[in-house]
């Protein structure tokens, strides 16, 4: 009894650790998606509220094309993982203030409802890890009330000092990465 109190103590500490991975790695996301939507005249933006669910396939061919075979499966794999059902942004995203409840395709009119200011949706992916856990990824799909949706993967990489830096791995037209073969080519 003893042994399994004393696993179950160890155990805990480590799921809080990667509850605040999450926390860190989405806020990161969310900053530079809103950066970047701040730059494209597109803010403010209204975050959908759940995750984007579904995993689709050309992130995971993706992911492993631009990754390497090794830790690019790897990331895939937990992409696939994580993205097989939709969550609630809140879980990552705690202190948000509004969050819209809708589904492809997209109702301005419904969103105009509950945020009449947003001139963008964004759309996160739950983050994908390599086995470290020192490589995140994290897919925001931002869909404008006027003009072309994108498709931005976020590298996520955690650093010495803890902190967790963002690069851009690719920025792709929404339809056109969902459609074509082009998302293939780093």
């Amino acid at each position: 009894m003893t042994k399994l109190a004393f696993a179950v103590l160890l155990a805990f500490p480590v799921l809080a650790l990667a509850n605040d991975t999450d926390h860190a790695v989405m806020n990161v996301a969310l900053a530079a998606t809103a950066h970047a939507n701040h730059v494209h005249h597109v803010a403010p933006a209204v975050v959908r509220s759940n995750t984007s669910g579904g995993a689709d396939s050309f992130a995971g061919q993706w992911i492993t094309k631009v990754a390497g075979d090794v830790i690019g499966q790897e990331i895939a794999a937990s992409y696939t993982r994580g993205n097989a059902d939709q969550e609630d942004v809140n879980d990552f995203f705690p202190r948000l203030v509004k969050t819209v409840d809708v589904d492809e395709p997209y109702d301005w009119s419904k969103i105009s409802t509950v945020f009449p200011a947003a001139n963008a949706l964004m759309v996160f992916s739950r983050p994908a890890y390599d086995s470290l856990r020192s490589v995140a990824l994290v897919r925001a799909d931002v869909i404008p009330r006027h003009g072309s949706a994108t498709t931005t993967f976020y590298e996520i990489e955690h650093q010495p000092d803890g902190q967790w830096k963002v690069r851009i791995a690719a920025v792709g037209a929404y339809d056109s990465v969902r459609r074509t073969d082009t998302h293939l080519a780093p």
